[in-house]
């Protein structure tokens, strides 16, 4: 269990440094001049919205899975799986919020638009840090 913790927090902090790396992209690119619909921001909020419900049903039924099998069976291979893939999955849905931020910001939308999408996708980034599972309170799972 403790290796498979330390390549998550890898893959983890590897997540956290591509939503920096996103940011630090603008620096080389420059924003686009498009005449997009003023409805697509809402529209890519909507999409964020299913995209952080979906995650996270997605999260909390491989961690339960995962929980239930690791209290009994610490270095079960299906445990462990299910507790790989529920934080792999948190992180992939996460990013998915910042890079709809990247991409407003890509097509010419202020910061104050696109901001709001990279916030939110680093606050996902750290509240779904991974956790040992014996250190899960049973609302977490």
């Amino acid at each position: 269990m403790e290796r498979t913790f330390r390549q998550i927090q890898i893959m983890h902090l590897t997540f956290v440094a591509a939503w920096f790396c996103l940011l630090f992209l603008f620096k080389f690119i420059s924003p686009m001049n498009n005449s997009l619909p003023t409805y697509f921001p809402a529209l890519l909020g909507l999409v964020s919205i299913t995209d952080i419900a979906i995650g996270s049903m997605r999260r909390a039924r491989y961690l339960s899975d995962a929980a239930d099998i690791l209290h009994t069976e610490p270095e079960n291979r299906t445990g462990l799986a299910k507790w790989r893939i529920a934080n792999i999955l948190s992180f992939a849905f996460a990013q998915t919020v910042s890079l709809f931020g990247f991409l407003l910001k890509l097509l010419g939308w202020n910061w104050n638009i696109a901001g709001i999408f990279f916030g939110v996708g680093l606050a996902l980034l750290l509240w779904w840090t991974p956790r040992r599972i014996q250190a899960m309170p049973g609302s977490v799972r």
